[in-house]
């Protein structure tokens, strides 16, 4: 059975609004950092970005969202 603790630290997900694992048992790190998988960086940010409006624009058709939910959202 697997801990469920990570004890390795995290890193902040500055589009997603996410802390990260640093490293994970079982799961290779390049995994946890999908940014180093894309041959094309920059098309992988912008493609990152485009998603988090995505989200922003989705978390619009909810009215009852508290502020707080939407600030934990995709910046």
């Amino acid at each position: 059975m697997l801990d469920n603790k990570i004890r390795a630290g995290y890193r902040r997900d500055t589009i997603f609004n996410l802390s990260i694992p640093k490293k994970a048992p079982v799961i290779a790190s390049s995994l946890l950092l999908p940014r180093s998988l894309w041959q094309d960086k920059k098309v992988y940010d912008m493609k990152a970005k485009e998603l988090a409006e995505l989200f922003r624009e989705n978390f619009k058709k909810y009215n009852g969202l508290s502020q707080k939910t939407v600030k934990a959202g995709p910046k």
